[in-house]
């Protein structure tokens, strides 16, 4: 007897296809045989960016180290989602290939170049963001007040009415954002300034 290894289902011996989801055998000079230990594929890194991945690879690759990428990010439209692009090595080069990438990780930062200073948070950023979004969160609540007044009714009155909600909520939110972002950065600067001491 046959085991489907798709279903699970028993079939004759001699049977081609599994007689329940129509699963190919395969015949025994086409069974793949076990790998052996050292063979096995073995996760080294995971990727966020395919291009990342595959500067990865070729560093590999050009060492003779056969390695293989498995893509888990929705076909590139949603890399957050998944385990982003995972580079594994056969368990025997697993010490090699980290060494090569560990490697490629400390001369990726030449001798000659200095690390960039820090960046100074820029008020003017803060003031940018202001500058565009702060009219039309203003806009939005006259919109909104409009609306509970009566100006707007029925079909129009409703798809105003959550209309500014929306809008007015998202420039709320980016103006808060600016500003948060603009306090995490000035105290990270601090810190950083306070450690160089």
């Amino acid at each position: 007897m046959k085991h489907c290894s798709y279903c699970g289902r028993e079939n004759e011996a001699d049977a081609l296809n599994c007689r329940e989801c129509g699963t190919e055998f395969r015949s025994a000079a086409e069974e793949l045989p076990p790998l052996a230990p050292e063979e096995e594929p073995v996760t080294i890194c995971n990727y966020a960016s395919s291009e990342t991945a595959q500067i990865a690879r070729s560093k590999l690759e050009a060492a003779d180290i056969q390695c293989w990428t498995l893509i888990d990010n929705c076909g590139g439209m949603i890399p957050v989602i998944g385990n982003g692009i995972t580079l594994r090595v056969s368990a025997k080069d697993v010490e090699r290939a980290s060494a090569i990438l560990r490697a490629r990780d400390n001369d990726s930062l030449s001798k000659d170049e200095e690390p960039l200073a820090p960046d100074l948070p820029k008020p003017v950023i803060v003031a940018g963001v202001w500058l565009l979004y702060g009219p039309g969160f203003v806009a939005n609540i006259i919109l909104c007040v409009w609306c509970l007044n009566g100006t707007f009714v029925g079909v129009e009155g409703f798809f105003f009415f959550w209309a500014s909600i929306a809008l007015g909520s998202l420039c709320a939110y980016l103006l808060c954002r600016s500003i948060r972002n603009y306090q995490l950065q000035k105290r990270r600067l601090t810190e950083s300034k306070r450690s160089d001491l």
